[in-house]
């Protein structure tokens, strides 16, 4: 979690906890709120963070398979966002992308 969501939590002495690449667990006995990240800057930034780590470190070229071939596919995030109607899911494979909104929470949410 960052910035002032962060603090203004912490200042009210409010317990929570941030969830990164795994799915939150129900507890029918806790009271929730969620917070979510901007879906479009989240977007911008899983795209140049795997492409830093696949073409500018090279730190994870071979972590998982086909991504390093769908990031040069698209090569930057505007060509992705311009061709996004032809990003398919089941073939192409951007970590942080495929994990979306409804990885983290949608098992939540119908448990709720």
């Amino acid at each position: 979690m960052q910035g002032q969501q962060y603090t203004v939590l912490q200042n009210n002495n409010i317990h929570f906890k941030e969830i990164h690449i795994k799915e939150a667990i129900y507890n029918k006995y806790n009271k929730y709120v969620i917070l979510i990240r901007n879906p479009i800057s989240r977007f911008i930034s899983a795209f140049n963070w795997r492409y830093r780590l696949l073409n500018i470190n090279l730190t994870q070229q071979y972590r998982f398979i086909g991504e390093k071939e769908t990031i040069e596919k698209y090569d930057n995030v505007n060509n992705l966002a311009e061709n996004i109607e032809n990003y398919d899911e089941d073939r192409e494979y951007i970590h942080h992308i495929k994990e979306n909104i409804n990885f983290y929470i949608g098992n939540f949410l119908k448990k709720m």
